[in-house]
């Protein structure tokens, strides 16, 4: 079973705003994307399209949202300081993609 990693982006491709908290995220992040932060298109299944449509960049932690459309950089800091250290193990998705 694969770990999932306890952040979540859902962003779309030529999305400004997406391009920008992601930028902002792997900043953050740095050689721990992969392990601690998943990148996902939200065009690359029907449930995201149908959960988020055009409501990104999205960001998750396990279920929780963060942000959802506009966002602004105190508020992902201010999550990202109360997070505290990354629980071990597996994370949860916010819903099974089918």
């Amino acid at each position: 079973m694969r770990s999932t990693p306890p952040w979540r982006l859902i962003r779309r491709r030529n999305c400004p705003p997406c391009e920008r908290l992601e930028e902002y995220l792997r900043g953050h992040f740095g050689a721990e994307v992969g392990c601690r932060l998943e990148i996902v298109d939200v065009d690359s299944t029907p449930h995201l399209i149908r959960r988020y449509g055009l409501r990104v960049p999205v960001l998750l932690r396990g279920r929780r949202v963060i942000v959802e459309g506009r966002w602004d950089r105190e508020r992902v800091e201010r999550a990202l300081l109360r997070s505290g250290p990354v629980p071990s193990g597996p994370a949860h998705r916010p819903e099974p993609v089918k």
